[in-house]
């Protein structure tokens, strides 16, 4: 089984699988996000796949209203 998190050179992306890992922020919502043009940066790999930045994703929580807080 593949990690949920991949390295590339010092950065760290991760799938919605491990942002919800990591996070707590259900892979359905991050699609939700996705669609309405919200939440944390992504990168599309390909058609059924996108990863996020680790660090954009920590960075947009500390802007949310609350501190990171997400209902």
């Amino acid at each position: 089984m593949r990690s949920a998190v991949k390295e590339d050179a010092d950065r760290k992306y991760a799938s919605a699988e491990g942002i919800e890992a990591r996070f707590a922020i259900r892979k359905t919502q991050l699609a939700r996000m996705r669609q309405a043009n919200s939440g944390p940066p992504f990168v599309r790999v390909s058609y059924r796949k996108v990863l996020y930045k680790v660090s954009d994703v920590e960075a947009w929580l500390q802007a949310l209203p609350g501190g990171g807080a997400i209902s």
